[in-house]
């Protein structure tokens, strides 16, 4: 007994020994200007194996054996050999010496580059490859985002808010959240359901979608998009002319054999790319790994480093596992990096489903009722780990600080800002009314109220009042609004307005967008009608991706001008200012592929990568309500952006209108003006053409901008992007003797402009999360409308721009 007691010692023993592990971890950096290197190769002792460092330069190795040695090797960088003292745990920062030449001096001896050949049977077999040529897919996504800080390299100055800051950040995270969503394709539309969610300190669910296109499920298209901004995807058609790739290791798994690439772009070659690291596998050549961020990092508000991992389901390779950090430097004054590390996982994912078409309609991405309300048997059932301490004290931390500063009501009111509208209580505030200016009214106070889902969930009811100090009038107004149907947003409208309306305005349905600067233009309108409107609008959205608003309308309309028309009676023609128009209007606006989804108590559209047509029809129907028109009118406008991998992105937008019978001006369309000596530039505007210089009752206008953004100069901190632009419209005017007391042409012609604009040659950070831009530009006008005196036919143009 006691000989085997003996052997169960040493047996125990030996055990502990070969258990214990050895540990090495720390940072890769530039030795110039310190920044961190990620997709870096390093190799433990003489084995040949290591691992790769993350997108931020970080690097853990574990092994069962004492580690002696690390091999350090970088495309670009001198190799390094580190030794490495016995010791169970080490932290082992490398700094490499970048080699003294560069990527575009690299000649390779044996002929064509060996990675070349990889690169080009992965593009060849995308298709095979690439999850979306299935007719149907669909998978369950675990989804988990920390928010946490870095802190400074000299963190150890005496700072009162950095001690707060460390002592926090060692405890818990800044935030935690959590989803599991159900997602369904079915060619070509996909469809997201959000059915859990937990945030720490927040009930609201909505706040769940702002991490929730951090990178594509498909890595086998032309471009990627990342956080808004597009790159030239390094496996696609011709991209070995961009990118230099380079084998950094070769590994074997039974008959397949893994190839891990390195690539960036070639130095010289200006173009929005990515570096990192690639495994591509000889089993169809899938890619199996991809780590990458943006090679351009210097101008950047925010680092982005995304991690793809994909497995093979029932013989197909799919993605199983993406990985996502995101790092704002500059958001803290005391120094601190905000970091987001995210995490999806995706299970029960099935191929070629059986998918109905009527599963697929309503929103594209919605949010369960239920979802801020799952149970803690749920989230263990769908969690691929358990919550760590750390994770676990953050949702008791952040919550408690959440009830005690009212989280969710601050977050309410944001909800309401992004609608355009400040919630009180049981009414929202138009913010868009309160202050308003334009060249008739002059300044232009006012208040917009309308009750919220508070009173009650389908029923709201709305009413304005606006006083302009220069016309000294009162514009008023009120509707109620009726929600039909909630997953299609059908809703039922009655409206009436008192107020004013530019003489012959060219609008489309859902092509606002306060964003841009073509709202600025608004400030300029010298003319508009005085319009009594009574109204009832049917809108909704149908076959996916149209969006329709039918309406009955009566309006009553007088010039501010001293403008009248003449219209036939018996007696000859009478001149009239005052127009009664009435008759029923569809608007219609078609986005293919269009993401639409719900957050924040609003509808939200992301523009898609196809173009969006417009279609607006209007029959005035004679003696309806007292109308004294009968006529048809058509208008249509189609905007696209073709992007290019060598010349960015060409932005195009084709107007079209036609009137068939005769109308006063207020009915015909207008050219859009945008001329001021020195004037903000506004996008699909004439920057030459004056105010109601130019009417039509049928006319064509093409708006054309070719924007190289960074493409011809791209400095460390200075990053001009050139615009060039030319617009051109013509049109014709039926019976044009009918118009009196109004000076305007007619573009029988045809008028022609063209125009630089160079924007964010200054540019500052606001916060660490944008980017204030300042341009300007020079326009002129051409063709047989110019001027006789140069300087009336140029513009000059400034340009704001604010990149998020």
């Amino acid at each position: 007994m006691q000989r085997i007691y003996t052997c169960l010692f040493f047996i125990l023993i030996t055990g502990s020994v070969w258990s214990q592990s050895y540990t090495v971890k720390g940072k890769v950096t530039d030795s110039l200007n310190n920044e961190p290197l990620g997709f870096v190769t390093l190799v433990f002792n003489e084995g040949g194996i290591g691992t790769v460092t993350n997108a931020f330069g970080e690097y853990s190795y574990t092994a069962n054996v004492s580690i002696y040695k690390i091999t350090c090797s970088y495309i670009g960088y001198v190799t390094k050999e580190i030794p490495v003292r016995p010791s169970s745990t080490q932290i082992i920062n490398i700094s490499l010496v970048p080699s003294q030449y560069n990527l575009s001096q690299v000649v390779i001896v044996s002929g064509d580059n060996p990675a070349n050949r990889i690169v080009r049977n992965t593009v060849k077999n995308r298709t095979q490859n690439d999850p979306d040529r299935f007719n149907s897919y669909s998978y369950t996504a675990y989804n988990k985002f920390i928010y946490s800080g870095i802190l400074p390299l000299d963190s150890t100055k005496k700072d009162s808010s950095l001690t707060t800051m460390m002592e926090f950040l060692k405890q818990q995270y800044f935030m935690i959240i959590e989803s599991v969503v159900e997602t369904k394709f079915l060619k070509p539309d996909k469809k997201e359901n959000i059915i859990a969610t937990k945030i720490s300190g927040i009930k609201n669910p909505s706040f769940t979608l702002m991490n929730s296109q951090i990178q594509p499920l498909s890595f086998y298209g032309n471009f990627i998009a990342l956080l808004g901004k597009s790159y030239v995807y390094p496996f696609s058609k011709g991209t070995t002319d961009r990118y230099f790739f380079n084998i950094e290791d070769t590994l074997y798994d039974g008959a397949d054999t893994l190839y891990r690439l390195s690539f960036r772009p070639w130095k010289g070659r200006n173009f929005d790319g990515l570096r990192g690291i690639a495994e591509i596998t000889s089993d169809g050549y899938a890619i199996k790994h991809i780590m990458a961020e943006p090679a351009d990092t210097l101008s950047a508000l925010m680092r982005i480093r995304i991690d793809q991992s994909a497995e093979k389901v029932n013989g197909v390779w799919f993605p199983k596992k993406f990985v996502s950090e995101v790092r704002f430097s500059n958001m803290l004054n005391n120094g601190t990096q905000v970091m987001m590390y995210g995490t999806t996982t995706l299970s029960n994912i099935e191929i070629e489903p059986n998918i109905q078409k009527r599963d697929m309609v309503g929103i594209q991405v919605d949010i369960d009722a239920l979802a801020a309300y799952r149970n803690e048997e749920f989230w263990a059932a769908h969690r691929p780990d358990s919550l760590t301490e750390q994770e676990l004290r953050t949702y008791q931390v952040i919550d408690s600080l959440g009830k005690k500063h009212h989280f969710d009501g601050k977050l309410k009111l944001v909800e309401g800002l992004i609608g355009g509208e400040l919630p009180y209580k049981f009414i929202s505030f138009e913010i868009d009314r309160f202050v308003t200016r334009n060249q008739y009214e002059g300044f232009r106070l006012g208040a917009g109220l309308r009750t919220n889902e508070t009173v009650f969930r389908n029923l709201s009811i709305g009413g304005f009042a606006d006083y302009g100090f220069r016309d000294a009038e009162w514009k008023y107004g009120g509707d109620l609004r009726l929600r039909l149907y909630r997953p299609n947003d059908v809703f039922l409208d009655f409206s009436y307005s008192h107020s004013l309306e530019e003489t012959g305005a060219i609008e489309f349905y859902k092509d606002r967008n306060l964003l841009i600067s073509e709202a600025i233009r608004s400030t300029l309108i010298t003319i508009f009608d005085k319009v009594e409107r009574y109204q009832i609008d049917f809108t909704g959205r149908t076959l996916r991706y149209l969006h329709f608003d039918f309406s009955l309308f009566s309006a009553h309309k007088k010039s501010t001008s001293s403008y009248h028309y003449l219209i036939a009676n018996y007696d000859g023609y009478i001149p009239l200012q005052n127009f009664q128009f009435s008759g029923i209007k569809l608007q219609l606006r078609y986005a293919y592929k269009e993401k639409i989804t719900r957050a924040f108590n609003s509808t939200i559209l992301s523009n898609p990568q196809y173009p969006i047509l417009f279609t607006n029809i209007t029959y005035g129907i004679p003696n309806l309500f007292g109308s004294q028109f009968t006529y048809i009118k058509l208008e249509t406008k189609l905007k696209s952006t073709i992007r290019t991998r060598s010349l960015g992105n060409f932005n195009l937008n084709l107007v079209f209108g036609y009137v068939d019978g005769y109308v006063p001006l207020s009915e015909t369309f207008a050219g859009r003006g945008n001329y001021w000596i020195v004037g903000f530039y506004n996008e699909n505007c004439f920057q030459t053409m004056r105010l109601n210089e130019f009417y039509s009752d049928k006319y064509a206008a093409v708006f054309l901008e070719q924007d190289l953004k960074s493409l011809l100069y791209r400095g460390k901190k200075f990053q001009p992007k050139p615009l060039l632009i030319f617009n051109a419209m013509i049109g014709s005017l039926s019976e044009a003797d009918l118009h009196h007391n109004f000076d305007f042409k007619i573009p029988t012609k045809g008028y022609y402009e063209t125009g630089l604009v160079i924007y964010d040659i200054i540019s500052k950070e606001y916060l660490g999360v944008a980017r204030l831009g300042l341009g300007g530009g020079l326009f002129y006008r051409l063709g047989p409308y110019a001027f006789i005196k140069q300087q009336d036919n140029l513009a000059i143009k400034i340009q704001l721009t604010v990149n998020i």
